[in-house]
């Protein structure tokens, strides 16, 4: 069903500077990401020595919004469901440490300007051994 929407404003001379009509919130805007790779695979020999990931993102937002970054870890469990779900940082940048024992997990970054959200997501396969 289309509708027709009627919009009407009067600005006064002295205010055309000072005003700023807005009619739709644009969503934050992804501007880079790193690692550039969606799925990694971390090997951890058999020395346990940990190995970390570092994660960043850029991002801006169309409307001159504040931008707030939420990361989060998501590990799964063999069968694939939700085993253990944390907030790990509020920042561009996020860096997990792979430790043994093997796993797979979910790392995502949510980029929110408070009214819309945009996401990233990476998947981790930590290993014993070599790739």
């Amino acid at each position: 069903m289309l509708g027709i929407i009627s919009i009407s404003a009067c600005v006064l001379p002295e205010d055309i500077e000072n005003k700023q009509i807005q009619l739709y919130e644009e969503p934050p805007q992804i501007i880079s990401f790193s690692p550039e790779a969606h799925v990694i695979k971390v090997a951890i020999g058999n020395d346990g020595v940990p190995k970390p990931i570092e994660f960043s993102v850029e991002a801006a937002d169309p409307d001159g919004d504040k931008i707030n970054y939420n990361w989060e870890i998501t590990e799964t469990a063999e069968n694939g469901a939700v085993s253990v779900k944390q907030m790990v940082s509020t920042t561009k940048e996020y860096t997990y440490t792979a430790t043994l024992p093997a796993k797979k997990l979910i790392v995502g970054v949510e980029v929110s300007d408070q009214k819309k959200s945009v996401f990233v997501y990476w998947i981790i396969e930590v290993i014993s051994g070599v790739i």
